[in-house]
């Protein structure tokens, strides 16, 4: 059995966690409050250097909405209260983004997880993800 973790457990069952969830759960971010496609592509390329893909963005909020830690809704994406727990456990409030991402990208590599949402499925629009990229100054926050 592995763990998200402390106290948040997990069955090896169907949704394999990778470096690049842990990198867009951290993008999202906040208190549960919802962001926009335009923060979440900006905060990954602070966090990274790089912006995500698309398709990049669409496995990963499908990863991390199935196992329960996001939510999205027409007001964007949003840690579920669980999403919440594993940035704290992780110790979000003493440390930097940037090393709160690489400490969860270690801990969750490969890390098989519960799928709780069978049923949930994102979409990303190409339109809305181009208009999200158009004119923003890559390697730094607009």
């Amino acid at each position: 059995m592995a763990s998200l973790s402390p106290g948040l457990r997990c069955w090896t069952v169907e949704v394999t966690l990778s470096k690049n969830d842990a990198w867009i759960l951290v993008a999202i971010g906040g208190r549960g409050e919802y962001t926009t496609l335009r923060h979440v592509i900006t905060s990954a390329d602070y966090l990274n250097r790089l912006l995500p893909t698309s398709d990049e963005i669409e496995e990963a909020i499908n990863h991390l909405g199935r196992v329960g830690l996001v939510v999205v809704s027409a007001k964007g994406f949003a840690l579920t209260p669980s999403g919440v727990k594993v940035l704290d456990d992780l110790g979000a409030a003493k440390k930097g983004v940037i090393r709160l991402m690489l400490d969860l990208m270690k801990a969750w590599e490969g890390i098989s997880v519960e799928d709780v949402a069978p049923g949930f499925t994102y979409r990303i629009d190409p339109t809305a993800y181009d208009a999200a990229v158009e004119g923003y100054p890559r390697g730094g926050m607009a």
